[in-house]
């Protein structure tokens, strides 16, 4: 779980829905903290701001896969 790790618990009154907080002075792996924001972000996302922000990090010429629609 999240809220285990050093930094991280459930957040006030939407933790019951799955969010939780960060306490920037104690968090040492942003990269994971990076990971775990843009994963949460492709769940989320409407399609079309999925595929403008995949285009804005991806190398020139490269494509990535697109979100399997469900």
């Amino acid at each position: 779980k999240v809220v285990q790790l050093p930094g991280f618990s459930r957040a006030p009154y939407v933790g019951h829905k799955g969010w939780v907080q960060i306490d920037a002075s104690v968090v040492k792996d942003w990269t994971l903290v990076d990971e775990m924001i843009r994963e949460s972000y492709s769940l989320i996302a409407p399609k079309r701001s999925l595929a403008k922000l995949e285009q804005a990090v991806s190398p020139p010429g490269k494509k990535k896969a697109s979100r399997k629609k469900k």
